[in-house]
């Protein structure tokens, strides 16, 4: 996967669901189906990273480790709403994990020309392989191991140790 964008997400209440959201031109009748249709726990606020595809994957090859990497559907509403220009455009695939109780759904939002919104639900364990010439992106909440070091210069950094100045060099 290649990282392309971190985007914070402010805390939420839970209340706000993607069946009944007027964002979208086309909601899959699924998210009823499937219970997807009740409201949520409140979230704290959190960064999400977008990914884009980089080779050709299932749902459970994409989202390897899925406790980690679900979000509400309010805070997918918000990323939608407030970083549409965030996602991939033309129709293409945006894939966000959910859950209900203990089990895992794939929400996919395209934007098409003119700006318009469709969304779909698939069961994780749906086995298509989707294909990484499209570059479908993944939006997921940010994982401490995804997260980078910004480079910096040692020669900043000085540490005093019972009186003695160090200075830290590069080898």
């Amino acid at each position: 996967m290649l990282k392309l964008f971190t985007i914070a997400l402010p805390a939420t209440s839970g209340k706000k669901l993607i069946h009944s959201s007027k964002l979208f031109s086309y909601i899959n009748s699924d998210f009823a189906n499937w219970g997807l249709d009740r409201t949520e726990n409140k979230t704290s606020k959190m960064n999400v990273d977008v990914l884009e595809m980089d080779k050709d994957a299932t749902f459970k090859e994409l989202f390897l480790n899925p406790d980690k990497m679900w979000m509400t559907q309010e805070q997918i509403l918000y990323f939608v709403k407030n970083h549409k220009n965030k996602l991939r455009q033309e129709g293409w695939a945006n894939f966000f994990l959910l859950k209900k109780d203990d089990v895992f759904f794939v929400a996919r939002v395209d934007v098409h020309s003119g700006g318009s919104l469709k969304v779909l639900v698939y069961q994780f364990v749906h086995a298509d392989v989707w294909y990484a010439e499209y570059r479908h992106r993944l939006v997921v909440p940010q994982l401490a191991d995804t997260l980078t070091l910004s480079p910096f210069d040692p020669s900043d950094f000085k540490i005093t140790y019972q009186g003695v100045k160090y200075k830290l060099v590069k080898e």
